[in-house]
């Protein structure tokens, strides 16, 4: 049942992009999305070894393991005290100050289920579905920005913690290049695309901006990125794991 009740948002989330990043999408990844008719073979829902999600492979992997954790989680007094529980508004949405502990505490506040927690993360995990990068900290910072605007615009599901520092560094590249620039890197297929963007529309001086921010950010998230949180606290070592990655030298850039 929450695989399909996944599928049918799926299906739904990739018509919304399609309507909304048409332009965007390069046409091989359009005619694969809209040739798609078993959405539900799209999603897999496995012993991934760790509490994240993610996409590989015209698949979007969620985590067994949240069931477990999900679960410790009624033993805090604060558990299901608000249902209705959010981690922004209206004007909070794209730009606040989000952590993955604030992530925790509505997971507790809430009493999210394993559904609602892999349908809170399934609108980024549909845009790399759709062609949104994701093989390193700046493109998943990207993508979690293309997230939460659509979702701001189009009034869907999200949960506006994703990535926190991340989104602040691409927040400020936007001011300097531009939505237009930036969604056209969103959707790009290789460095050399972007790179091409990027000196096409910006100059040589930006191009080497975005490539020097991504290299500090990839070197400070490696360690980050290949941890596996797994066991009932799972989300507890991410978060700390998560807090000491230091992007200080990238604003210094």
């Amino acid at each position: 049942e929450i695989k399909r009740n996944l599928a049918n948002n799926l299906q739904r989330y990739i018509s919304i992009i399609l309507e909304e990043y048409a332009s965007y999408i390069p046409k091989e990844r359009k005619e694969y999305l809209k040739s798609i008719k078993d959405y539900e073979s799209c999603i897999e829902i496995a012993d991934l070894g760790t509490i994240s999600l993610y996409y590989f492979n015209n698949k979007i992997y969620f985590p067994t393991l949240a069931f477990s954790v999900l679960e410790q989680l009624k033993n805090n007094q604060q558990y299901r005290s608000n249902p209705n529980h959010k981690c922004f508004d209206e004007n909070t949405l794209i730009k606040n100050k989000n952590t993955f502990w604030d992530y925790i505490k509505h997971a507790i506040i809430k009493g999210l289920s394993p559904e609602e927690y892999f349908q809170e993360s399934l609108l980024h995990e549909a845009m790399h579905f759709c062609g949104c990068g994701g093989a390193d900290p700046l493109k998943e910072g990207i993508t979690e920005l293309k997230t939460r605007e659509l979702a701001s615009r189009r009034n869907l599901l999200t949960t506006g913690c994703g990535y926190p520092k991340e989104i602040d560094i691409v927040l400020e590249l936007q001011e300097l290049f531009g939505t237009n620039t930036m969604n056209k890197i969103a959707f790009a297929n290789s460095n050399k695309e972007i790179s091409d963007i990027l000196i096409q529309e910006q100059g040589s001086q930006a191009e080497e901006l975005y490539f020097s921010v991504r290299r500090e950010m990839k070197d400070q998230f490696s360690e980050y990125m290949n941890q596996k949180f797994t066991g009932p606290d799972a989300p507890i070592k991410k978060a700390q794991a998560y807090d000491f990655l230091d992007y200080s030298k990238v604003y210094g850039l």
